[in-house]
Protein backbone atom coordinates (compact mmCIF):
# COMPACT_ATOMS: atom_id res chain seq x y z
CA UNK A 1 0.00 0.00 0.00
CA UNK A 2 1.40 3.51 -0.53
CA UNK A 3 1.21 5.20 2.41
CA UNK A 4 2.46 8.77 1.01
CA UNK A 5 -0.48 8.64 -1.65
CA UNK A 6 -2.85 7.51 0.62
CA UNK A 7 -2.23 9.21 3.72
CA UNK A 8 -5.40 11.48 4.20
CA UNK A 9 -3.09 14.36 6.19
CA UNK A 10 -3.19 16.84 3.27
CA UNK A 11 -6.76 17.29 3.30
CA UNK A 12 -6.61 18.16 7.11
CA UNK A 13 -4.62 20.54 6.54
CA UNK A 14 -5.86 23.18 3.49
CA UNK A 15 -5.60 26.00 5.62
CA UNK A 16 -2.95 28.68 5.90
CA UNK A 17 -0.92 30.54 8.87
CA UNK A 18 -2.38 33.30 10.19
CA UNK A 19 -0.21 36.54 8.84
CA UNK A 20 -0.33 39.02 11.36
CA UNK A 21 -1.10 37.14 15.10
CA UNK A 22 -2.35 39.56 17.97
CA UNK A 23 1.02 39.23 19.34
CA UNK A 24 2.48 40.93 16.32
CA UNK A 25 1.56 44.40 17.53
CA UNK A 26 2.88 44.33 21.00
CA UNK A 27 5.32 46.87 21.67
CA UNK A 28 8.08 44.94 22.07
CA UNK A 29 7.19 42.74 18.47
CA UNK A 30 7.25 46.35 17.04
CA UNK A 31 10.59 46.69 17.53
CA UNK A 32 11.63 43.58 15.96
CA UNK A 33 12.01 43.53 12.41
CA UNK A 34 9.16 41.00 11.21
CA UNK A 35 9.37 38.61 8.10
CA UNK A 36 6.18 36.89 6.17
CA UNK A 37 5.29 33.12 6.56
CA UNK A 38 6.07 32.54 3.39
CA UNK A 39 10.01 34.18 4.19
CA UNK A 40 10.18 32.22 7.21
CA UNK A 41 9.39 28.81 5.52
CA UNK A 42 11.81 29.95 2.85
CA UNK A 43 14.75 30.75 5.57
CA UNK A 44 13.67 27.24 7.36
CA UNK A 45 14.17 25.42 4.17
CA UNK A 46 17.62 27.07 3.02
CA UNK A 47 18.83 26.80 6.77
CA UNK A 48 18.02 22.95 6.70
CA UNK A 49 19.42 22.50 3.83
CA UNK A 50 22.69 24.29 5.08
CA UNK A 51 22.86 21.56 8.15
CA UNK A 52 22.75 18.92 5.46
CA UNK A 53 25.86 20.28 3.83
CA UNK A 54 27.18 20.90 7.07
CA UNK A 55 26.81 17.50 8.40
CA UNK A 56 27.97 15.56 5.48
CA UNK A 57 30.92 17.92 5.10
CA UNK A 58 32.20 17.26 8.55
CA UNK A 59 31.80 21.23 9.01
CA UNK A 60 31.26 21.16 12.65
CA UNK A 61 33.13 19.35 15.73
CA UNK A 62 30.89 16.69 16.94
CA UNK A 63 31.78 17.26 20.42
CA UNK A 64 30.52 21.02 19.48
CA UNK A 65 27.39 19.94 17.88
CA UNK A 66 26.52 17.64 20.89
CA UNK A 67 27.21 20.76 23.55
CA UNK A 68 24.70 22.90 21.20
CA UNK A 69 22.08 20.45 21.21
CA UNK A 70 22.45 19.42 24.85
CA UNK A 71 22.20 23.25 25.76
CA UNK A 72 19.25 23.65 23.92
CA UNK A 73 17.65 20.60 25.46
CA UNK A 74 17.97 22.16 28.82
CA UNK A 75 16.62 24.94 27.59
CA UNK A 76 13.41 23.24 26.32
CA UNK A 77 12.86 21.08 29.08
CA UNK A 78 12.80 24.24 31.38
CA UNK A 79 10.54 26.24 29.65
CA UNK A 80 7.90 23.18 29.11
CA UNK A 81 7.80 22.65 32.94
CA UNK A 82 7.74 26.28 34.20
CA UNK A 83 4.97 26.91 31.04
CA UNK A 84 3.17 23.72 32.64
CA UNK A 85 3.62 24.59 35.96
CA UNK A 86 5.82 21.77 36.72
CA UNK A 87 9.85 20.58 37.72
CA UNK A 88 12.70 22.85 38.29
CA UNK A 89 11.19 26.78 38.83
CA UNK A 90 14.45 28.28 37.43
CA UNK A 91 16.77 27.56 34.76
CA UNK A 92 19.97 28.09 36.14
CA UNK A 93 18.59 25.11 38.49
CA UNK A 94 17.59 23.45 35.92
CA UNK A 95 20.90 23.30 34.55
CA UNK A 96 22.66 22.67 37.10
CA UNK A 97 20.76 20.12 37.97
CA UNK A 98 21.04 18.78 34.62
CA UNK A 99 24.49 19.13 34.21
CA UNK A 100 25.16 16.82 37.55
CA UNK A 101 22.39 14.29 36.44
CA UNK A 102 24.41 11.64 34.31
CA UNK A 103 21.82 9.23 31.64
CA UNK A 104 22.32 6.24 33.59
CA UNK A 105 21.57 8.27 36.88
CA UNK A 106 18.13 9.35 35.16
CA UNK A 107 16.64 6.03 34.45
CA UNK A 108 17.72 4.08 37.50
CA UNK A 109 15.05 2.65 39.70
CA UNK A 110 17.19 3.38 42.91
CA UNK A 111 17.82 7.33 42.42
CA UNK A 112 16.15 9.79 44.58
CA UNK A 113 14.63 13.10 43.71
CA UNK A 114 12.65 15.34 45.09
CA UNK A 115 8.91 16.14 42.84
CA UNK A 116 10.24 18.50 40.92
CA UNK A 117 13.79 16.85 39.70
CA UNK A 118 11.62 13.92 38.91
CA UNK A 119 9.62 15.61 36.86
CA UNK A 120 12.33 17.13 35.39
CA UNK A 121 13.91 13.93 34.86
CA UNK A 122 10.62 12.69 33.50
CA UNK A 123 9.83 14.77 31.02
CA UNK A 124 13.42 14.42 29.54
CA UNK A 125 13.39 10.81 29.48
CA UNK A 126 9.90 11.19 27.74
CA UNK A 127 11.54 13.51 25.18
CA UNK A 128 14.30 11.14 24.42
CA UNK A 129 12.54 8.02 23.97
CA UNK A 130 10.67 9.89 21.30
CA UNK A 131 14.11 10.51 19.87
CA UNK A 132 15.34 7.12 20.28
CA UNK A 133 11.89 6.15 17.56
CA UNK A 134 13.74 7.78 15.21
CA UNK A 135 17.00 6.49 14.91
CA UNK A 136 15.35 2.76 15.53
CA UNK A 137 12.75 3.69 12.69
CA UNK A 138 14.68 5.47 10.62
CA UNK A 139 15.16 3.04 7.65
CA UNK A 140 11.24 1.87 8.09
CA UNK A 141 7.97 2.60 6.91
CA UNK A 142 7.02 3.60 10.43
CA UNK A 143 8.89 6.36 10.75
CA UNK A 144 7.70 9.04 11.84
CA UNK A 145 4.05 7.50 11.81
CA UNK A 146 2.35 10.88 12.48
CA UNK A 147 4.49 13.01 9.30
CA UNK A 148 4.94 9.89 6.65
CA UNK A 149 2.48 11.36 3.97
CA UNK A 150 4.56 14.55 4.04
CA UNK A 151 8.14 12.54 3.58
CA UNK A 152 8.81 11.91 0.11
CA UNK A 153 11.33 8.37 -0.66
CA UNK A 154 13.79 10.85 -1.02
CA UNK A 155 13.36 12.30 2.32
CA UNK A 156 12.78 15.94 1.44
CA UNK A 157 10.69 17.64 3.46
CA UNK A 158 7.53 19.76 2.84
CA UNK A 159 8.21 22.25 5.40
CA UNK A 160 5.14 24.03 5.57
CA UNK A 161 2.83 21.23 5.10
CA UNK A 162 5.07 19.81 8.09
CA UNK A 163 4.46 22.45 10.25
CA UNK A 164 0.77 22.69 9.57
CA UNK A 165 0.14 19.25 10.29
CA UNK A 166 2.19 20.03 13.69
CA UNK A 167 0.24 22.44 14.45
CA UNK A 168 -2.91 20.73 13.69
CA UNK A 169 -2.06 17.63 15.47
CA UNK A 170 -1.09 19.81 18.54
CA UNK A 171 -4.58 21.07 18.36
CA UNK A 172 -6.61 18.28 17.98
CA UNK A 173 -4.92 16.03 20.78
CA UNK A 174 -5.09 18.85 23.11
CA UNK A 175 -8.48 19.62 22.35
CA UNK A 176 -9.11 15.71 23.00
CA UNK A 177 -7.21 15.57 26.24
CA UNK A 178 -7.00 11.90 26.38
CA UNK A 179 -5.42 11.66 29.82
CA UNK A 180 -6.57 12.85 33.08
CA UNK A 181 -3.25 14.41 33.46
CA UNK A 182 0.29 15.59 31.59
CA UNK A 183 -1.66 16.42 28.12
CA UNK A 184 0.25 19.95 28.19
CA UNK A 185 3.74 18.31 28.28
CA UNK A 186 3.08 15.20 26.15
CA UNK A 187 1.45 17.71 23.71
CA UNK A 188 4.81 19.75 23.34
CA UNK A 189 7.42 17.12 23.31
CA UNK A 190 5.28 15.24 20.61
CA UNK A 191 5.08 18.11 18.77
CA UNK A 192 8.49 18.90 18.99
CA UNK A 193 9.40 14.87 17.81
CA UNK A 194 6.85 15.46 14.92
CA UNK A 195 9.36 18.45 13.84
CA UNK A 196 13.09 16.92 14.93
CA UNK A 197 13.86 15.55 11.34
CA UNK A 198 13.69 19.04 10.01
CA UNK A 199 14.92 20.95 12.80
CA UNK A 200 18.03 19.28 15.00
CA UNK A 201 17.20 21.10 17.99
CA UNK A 202 14.21 20.83 20.76
CA UNK A 203 11.24 23.29 19.04
CA UNK A 204 9.15 25.29 21.47
CA UNK A 205 5.91 26.43 21.03
CA UNK A 206 6.06 29.81 21.90
CA UNK A 207 7.81 32.43 24.20
CA UNK A 208 11.41 31.00 24.07
CA UNK A 209 13.12 32.80 21.03
CA UNK A 210 9.82 34.69 19.86
CA UNK A 211 6.96 37.80 20.85
CA UNK A 212 4.65 35.14 21.73
CA UNK A 213 3.54 34.00 25.06
CA UNK A 214 0.96 32.11 26.88
CA UNK A 215 -2.03 34.10 26.91
CA UNK A 216 -1.01 33.75 22.90
CA UNK A 217 -1.11 30.52 23.03
CA UNK A 218 -4.49 29.74 25.07
CA UNK A 219 -6.51 32.29 22.96
CA UNK A 220 -5.36 30.33 19.38
CA UNK A 221 -6.50 26.65 20.69
CA UNK A 222 -9.78 28.92 21.91
CA UNK A 223 -9.95 30.50 18.13
CA UNK A 224 -8.89 27.02 16.23
CA UNK A 225 -11.97 25.20 18.55
CA UNK A 226 -13.86 28.27 17.83
CA UNK A 227 -13.15 28.24 13.83
CA UNK A 228 -15.70 26.47 11.42
CA UNK A 229 -13.34 24.32 9.92
CA UNK A 230 -11.55 23.88 13.43
CA UNK A 231 -7.87 25.36 11.92
CA UNK A 232 -5.25 26.75 13.67
CA UNK A 233 -3.61 28.87 11.83
CA UNK A 234 -2.22 31.04 14.62
CA UNK A 235 -0.99 27.85 16.19
CA UNK A 236 0.87 27.41 13.29
CA UNK A 237 2.46 30.73 12.66
CA UNK A 238 3.60 30.43 16.50
CA UNK A 239 5.55 27.36 15.34
CA UNK A 240 6.77 28.61 12.44
CA UNK A 241 8.11 31.63 14.14
CA UNK A 242 9.62 28.98 17.01
CA UNK A 243 11.42 26.81 14.06
CA UNK A 244 12.66 30.15 11.96
CA UNK A 245 14.23 31.74 15.56
CA UNK A 246 15.36 28.65 16.40
CA UNK A 247 17.56 27.80 13.49
CA UNK A 248 18.88 31.39 13.88
CA UNK A 249 19.83 30.85 17.36
CA UNK A 250 21.58 27.18 16.51
CA UNK A 251 23.61 28.45 13.38
CA UNK A 252 24.80 31.63 16.02
CA UNK A 253 25.22 28.98 18.62
CA UNK A 254 27.97 27.39 16.07
CA UNK A 255 29.91 30.01 15.01
CA UNK A 256 33.35 29.19 16.61
CA UNK A 257 35.09 29.51 19.46
CA UNK A 258 34.72 33.07 19.76
CA UNK A 259 31.01 32.82 20.47
CA UNK A 260 31.33 29.95 23.03
CA UNK A 261 34.14 31.14 24.80
CA UNK A 262 32.06 34.64 25.45
CA UNK A 263 28.88 32.41 26.63
CA UNK A 264 30.97 30.41 28.84
CA UNK A 265 32.72 33.50 30.41
CA UNK A 266 29.60 35.27 31.15
CA UNK A 267 27.95 32.58 32.51
CA UNK A 268 31.32 32.38 35.14
CA UNK A 269 31.07 36.00 35.53
CA UNK A 270 27.56 35.41 36.38
CA UNK A 271 28.13 32.46 38.82
CA UNK A 272 30.99 34.25 40.52
CA UNK A 273 30.15 37.88 40.72
CA UNK A 274 33.75 38.95 42.91
CA UNK A 275 37.18 39.95 42.35
CA UNK A 276 40.09 38.79 44.93
CA UNK A 277 41.11 40.94 47.18
CA UNK A 278 44.21 43.42 45.95
CA UNK A 279 45.70 43.99 48.83
CA UNK A 280 45.30 42.25 51.47
CA UNK A 281 45.74 42.75 55.34
CA UNK A 282 48.61 40.20 55.13
CA UNK A 283 50.06 41.40 51.83
CA UNK A 284 53.62 43.86 51.78
CA UNK A 285 54.24 46.89 49.46
CA UNK A 286 56.47 44.87 47.03
CA UNK A 287 53.92 42.01 46.73
CA UNK A 288 52.77 41.49 42.60
CA UNK A 289 49.03 41.77 41.43
CA UNK A 290 47.01 38.99 41.59
CA UNK A 291 46.82 39.33 37.46
CA UNK A 292 50.00 39.34 37.76
CA UNK A 293 50.32 36.10 39.76
CA UNK A 294 47.55 34.72 37.80
CA UNK A 295 49.79 35.63 34.70
CA UNK A 296 52.98 33.82 36.09
CA UNK A 297 51.28 30.76 37.24
CA UNK A 298 49.77 30.31 33.48
CA UNK A 299 53.12 30.60 32.39
CA UNK A 300 54.65 28.13 34.78
CA UNK A 301 51.68 25.71 34.19
CA UNK A 302 52.60 26.08 30.19
CA UNK A 303 55.96 25.85 30.55
CA UNK A 304 55.84 22.56 32.73
CA UNK A 305 53.49 20.96 30.12
CA UNK A 306 56.52 21.93 27.77
CA UNK A 307 59.31 20.60 29.64
CA UNK A 308 58.34 17.95 32.17
CA UNK A 309 58.94 15.32 30.25
CA UNK A 310 63.01 15.74 30.17
CA UNK A 311 63.36 15.02 33.82
CA UNK A 312 64.05 12.30 35.15
CA UNK A 313 61.05 10.56 36.80
CA UNK A 314 62.33 9.34 39.99
CA UNK A 315 63.25 13.10 40.36
CA UNK A 316 59.68 14.44 40.07
CA UNK A 317 58.38 11.63 42.19
CA UNK A 318 61.04 12.53 44.63
CA UNK A 319 60.21 16.22 44.65
CA UNK A 320 56.79 15.78 44.84
CA UNK A 321 56.71 14.07 47.67
CA UNK A 322 58.38 16.14 49.62
CA UNK A 323 55.64 18.58 48.84
CA UNK A 324 53.19 16.53 49.77
CA UNK A 325 54.93 15.77 53.36
CA UNK A 326 55.25 19.62 53.46
CA UNK A 327 51.21 19.69 53.11
CA UNK A 328 50.29 16.63 54.86
CA UNK A 329 52.01 18.59 57.79
CA UNK A 330 50.95 22.12 57.18
CA UNK A 331 47.53 20.66 57.22
CA UNK A 332 47.61 18.78 60.41
CA UNK A 333 49.27 21.37 62.02
CA UNK A 334 46.47 24.30 61.17
CA UNK A 335 43.78 21.84 62.30
CA UNK A 336 45.45 20.63 65.65
CA UNK A 337 45.54 17.18 64.09
CA UNK A 338 48.96 14.89 63.50
CA UNK A 339 52.14 15.27 64.54
CA UNK A 340 53.21 19.07 65.12
CA UNK A 341 56.58 19.33 63.06
CA UNK A 342 57.40 18.56 59.58
CA UNK A 343 60.72 16.35 60.51
CA UNK A 344 58.65 13.97 62.40
CA UNK A 345 55.70 13.58 60.08
CA UNK A 346 58.56 12.78 56.90
CA UNK A 347 60.54 10.58 59.31
CA UNK A 348 56.97 8.59 59.83
CA UNK A 349 55.83 8.39 56.76
CA UNK A 350 59.01 7.27 55.63
CA UNK A 351 59.40 4.33 58.16
CA UNK A 352 56.44 3.17 57.65
CA UNK A 353 56.31 2.79 53.27
CA UNK A 354 59.92 1.80 53.89
CA UNK A 355 58.18 -1.08 55.88
CA UNK A 356 55.38 -1.46 53.64
CA UNK A 357 52.50 -0.11 55.84
CA UNK A 358 53.57 -2.07 58.78
CA UNK A 359 55.28 -0.94 61.91
CA UNK A 360 53.90 -4.13 63.42
CA UNK A 361 52.67 -2.09 66.08
CA UNK A 362 49.50 -0.62 66.93
CA UNK A 363 49.70 2.80 65.81
CA UNK A 364 49.38 6.03 67.84
CA UNK A 365 46.66 8.93 67.34
CA UNK A 366 49.22 11.48 65.87
CA UNK A 367 50.57 8.73 63.78
CA UNK A 368 47.29 7.38 62.56
CA UNK A 369 46.12 10.91 61.66
CA UNK A 370 48.91 11.60 59.88
CA UNK A 371 48.62 8.53 57.86
CA UNK A 372 45.12 9.03 57.10
CA UNK A 373 45.61 12.42 55.55
CA UNK A 374 48.05 11.15 52.83
CA UNK A 375 45.57 7.87 52.37
CA UNK A 376 42.81 10.15 51.77
CA UNK A 377 44.33 13.10 49.53
CA UNK A 378 45.76 10.41 47.62
CA UNK A 379 42.11 8.38 47.14
CA UNK A 380 41.16 12.14 45.72
CA UNK A 381 44.35 11.96 43.55
CA UNK A 382 43.50 8.67 42.16
CA UNK A 383 39.75 9.15 41.14
CA UNK A 384 41.84 12.16 38.70
CA UNK A 385 43.65 8.83 36.84
CA UNK A 386 40.63 6.92 36.75
CA UNK A 387 38.69 9.41 34.68
CA UNK A 388 41.64 11.74 33.39
CA UNK A 389 39.79 10.62 29.90
CA UNK A 390 35.62 10.38 31.29
CA UNK A 391 33.48 13.68 30.88
CA UNK A 392 33.17 12.90 34.65
CA UNK A 393 37.17 14.58 35.84
CA UNK A 394 36.71 16.77 38.65
CA UNK A 395 33.29 16.52 39.56
CA UNK A 396 32.43 16.50 43.16
CA UNK A 397 29.90 13.95 44.47
CA UNK A 398 28.17 13.77 47.80
CA UNK A 399 29.53 10.02 48.02
CA UNK A 400 32.94 11.06 47.65
CA UNK A 401 33.27 13.58 50.62
CA UNK A 402 31.66 10.56 52.40
CA UNK A 403 34.65 8.38 51.39
CA UNK A 404 37.15 10.10 51.76
CA UNK A 405 35.91 11.55 54.97
CA UNK A 406 35.50 7.89 55.93
CA UNK A 407 39.42 7.50 54.98
CA UNK A 408 40.13 10.83 57.29
CA UNK A 409 38.80 9.41 60.11
CA UNK A 410 40.29 5.82 59.70
CA UNK A 411 40.75 4.02 63.17
CA UNK A 412 40.32 7.11 65.23
CA UNK A 413 37.44 6.93 68.37
CA UNK A 414 34.33 8.95 67.51
CA UNK A 415 32.57 10.61 70.97
CA UNK A 416 29.33 9.05 71.35
CA UNK A 417 27.62 12.33 70.50
CA UNK A 418 29.15 12.57 67.18
CA UNK A 419 28.02 11.25 64.38
CA UNK A 420 29.63 8.12 62.32
CA UNK A 421 32.43 9.11 59.73
CA UNK A 422 30.86 9.48 56.44
CA UNK A 423 27.16 10.53 57.56
CA UNK A 424 26.10 13.69 57.13
CA UNK A 425 25.18 15.56 60.83
CA UNK A 426 22.11 16.37 61.69
CA UNK A 427 23.22 17.85 64.71
CA UNK A 428 23.96 21.31 66.12
CA UNK A 429 27.37 22.28 65.49
CA UNK A 430 28.67 25.44 66.70
CA UNK A 431 32.63 27.45 66.30
CA UNK A 432 33.80 30.73 68.51
CA UNK A 433 36.32 33.17 67.32
CA UNK A 434 37.62 35.92 68.99
CA UNK A 435 34.77 35.65 71.43
CA UNK A 436 32.10 35.39 68.61
CA UNK A 437 30.15 32.08 69.08
CA UNK A 438 28.82 30.98 65.56
CA UNK A 439 25.85 28.75 64.96
CA UNK A 440 27.11 26.00 61.63
CA UNK A 441 23.66 26.01 59.00
CA UNK A 442 21.69 22.97 60.44
CA UNK A 443 19.59 22.52 57.28
CA UNK A 444 16.28 20.04 57.26
CA UNK A 445 17.96 17.61 55.03
CA UNK A 446 22.07 17.94 54.85
CA UNK A 447 22.44 15.51 52.01
CA UNK A 448 20.56 17.70 49.79
CA UNK A 449 21.81 20.62 50.70
CA UNK A 450 25.15 18.95 50.19
CA UNK A 451 24.18 17.96 46.68
CA UNK A 452 22.83 21.37 46.02
CA UNK A 453 26.23 22.65 46.78
CA UNK A 454 27.78 20.35 45.21
CA UNK A 455 26.40 20.85 41.84
CA UNK A 456 26.85 24.34 41.46
CA UNK A 457 30.61 23.96 41.78
CA UNK A 458 30.91 21.35 38.99
CA UNK A 459 28.68 23.77 36.65
CA UNK A 460 31.33 26.10 37.65
CA UNK A 461 34.48 24.11 37.38
CA UNK A 462 33.36 22.59 33.99
CA UNK A 463 33.01 25.97 32.55
CA UNK A 464 36.81 26.67 33.79
CA UNK A 465 38.57 23.68 32.63
CA UNK A 466 36.12 21.85 30.12
CA UNK A 467 38.36 22.84 26.79
CA UNK A 468 41.57 23.41 29.33
CA UNK A 469 42.81 26.20 30.53
CA UNK A 470 42.65 28.49 27.51
CA UNK A 471 43.48 31.88 29.03
CA UNK A 472 44.28 33.84 32.15
CA UNK A 473 40.21 34.19 32.87
CA UNK A 474 39.71 30.50 32.98
CA UNK A 475 42.68 30.20 35.82
CA UNK A 476 40.91 33.08 37.87
CA UNK A 477 37.90 31.49 37.65
CA UNK A 478 39.13 28.18 38.94
CA UNK A 479 40.81 29.64 42.10
CA UNK A 480 37.35 31.65 42.58
CA UNK A 481 35.83 28.38 42.45
CA UNK A 482 38.26 26.84 44.32
CA UNK A 483 37.67 29.24 47.35
CA UNK A 484 33.89 29.35 46.68
CA UNK A 485 34.16 25.80 47.75
CA UNK A 486 35.98 26.01 50.37
CA UNK A 487 34.30 28.97 52.17
CA UNK A 488 30.29 27.25 51.38
CA UNK A 489 31.50 23.70 52.72
CA UNK A 490 33.18 25.22 55.52
CA UNK A 491 30.27 27.39 56.69
CA UNK A 492 27.84 24.12 55.97
CA UNK A 493 30.29 21.73 57.92
CA UNK A 494 28.60 18.77 57.16
CA UNK A 495 30.35 16.62 58.93
CA UNK A 496 30.50 16.22 62.74
CA UNK A 497 34.80 16.28 63.07
CA UNK A 498 37.50 17.03 59.98
CA UNK A 499 35.74 19.15 57.91
CA UNK A 500 38.53 21.74 58.37
CA UNK A 501 40.91 18.72 56.46
CA UNK A 502 38.62 17.43 54.19
CA UNK A 503 37.93 20.92 52.68
CA UNK A 504 41.61 21.86 52.76
CA UNK A 505 42.77 18.82 50.34
CA UNK A 506 39.36 19.18 48.65
CA UNK A 507 40.64 22.82 47.68
CA UNK A 508 43.87 21.12 46.39
CA UNK A 509 42.60 18.38 44.05
CA UNK A 510 40.29 20.70 42.31
CA UNK A 511 43.64 22.32 41.34
CA UNK A 512 45.94 19.42 41.23
CA UNK A 513 44.73 18.87 36.90
CA UNK A 514 46.96 21.77 36.51
CA UNK A 515 49.17 22.08 39.72
CA UNK A 516 52.37 18.94 39.98
CA UNK A 517 51.75 19.42 43.92
CA UNK A 518 49.72 20.08 46.69
CA UNK A 519 48.12 23.35 47.29
CA UNK A 520 47.40 24.65 50.58
CA UNK A 521 45.36 27.42 51.31
CA UNK A 522 48.16 29.91 53.53
CA UNK A 523 51.14 30.31 55.59
CA UNK A 524 53.60 27.45 53.84
CA UNK A 525 54.95 29.75 51.49
CA UNK A 526 53.42 33.11 52.18
CA UNK A 527 52.85 36.00 54.58
CA UNK A 528 49.06 34.89 55.55
CA UNK A 529 48.66 32.92 58.81
CA UNK A 530 45.54 30.93 60.36
CA UNK A 531 44.10 33.89 62.01
CA UNK A 532 44.04 35.83 58.22
CA UNK A 533 42.52 32.73 57.44
CA UNK A 534 39.71 32.62 59.59
CA UNK A 535 39.21 36.69 59.17
CA UNK A 536 38.55 36.07 55.53
CA UNK A 537 36.12 33.30 56.10
CA UNK A 538 34.53 35.60 58.69
CA UNK A 539 34.47 38.57 56.11
CA UNK A 540 32.96 36.37 54.09
CA UNK A 541 29.99 35.03 56.14
CA UNK A 542 29.29 38.38 57.02
CA UNK A 543 29.11 40.14 54.15
CA UNK A 544 26.38 41.14 52.32
CA UNK A 545 26.77 38.50 49.10
CA UNK A 546 29.10 36.06 50.76
CA UNK A 547 32.05 36.28 48.40
CA UNK A 548 35.66 34.71 49.75
CA UNK A 549 37.23 37.60 48.33
CA UNK A 550 40.04 37.42 50.61
CA UNK A 551 40.15 33.72 50.45
CA UNK A 552 40.44 33.84 46.77
CA UNK A 553 43.52 35.82 47.11
CA UNK A 554 45.16 33.21 49.68
CA UNK A 555 44.94 30.31 47.48
CA UNK A 556 46.50 32.29 44.51
CA UNK A 557 49.22 33.21 46.85
CA UNK A 558 49.69 29.76 47.46
CA UNK A 559 50.03 28.38 43.72
CA UNK A 560 52.27 31.38 42.97
CA UNK A 561 54.61 30.81 45.27
CA UNK A 562 54.38 27.07 45.12
CA UNK A 563 55.38 27.43 41.59
CA UNK A 564 58.24 29.32 42.35
CA UNK A 565 59.54 26.73 45.04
Amino acid sequence: MDETNSYPVRGLISFDALENPSWHSSARSKETPRKTVTEMISSITQYHKRWEKAVAENHYHEDLIKKVKEDFLVEFVFHVNREEGHGITTFKDTQIFLSNCSSERRVSAGSSFSLEQQETVNLINAYESLLEKIKSEELTSDYGLLEVGLLKETHHIDVYSLLKTCSWFLFELLDLHPFSDGNGRLCRILSSYCLSKLNPFPTPIYNVWTNSCKGNYIEALVEARKSPDRQPCALTTMIIECTYYGWEKFFKALQGSTDRNYNRKRRLSQYLPFEATETPKWGKKEDVSVQEMIEKILSHLREWEEIKDRYDEELIDKVQKQFLVQFISHVNMEEEKGFSTFEETDEFLKNFYARNGSLQRQLSIKEQETLNLRNAYEHLLAKIKREELSSDYGLVEASLLKETHVMLMEGIEIPKDKTKPGIFSNRPRTTEYKGEKYEYKNPEDMESAVCKLLDQCNVMFDYCIKDGLKDSYDLYSLFKTCAWLLFELLDLHPFSDGNGRLCRILCSYMLSKFTPFPTPVYNVWTNSCKDDYRDALVAARKSEKRHPCALTTMIIECSYQGWKK
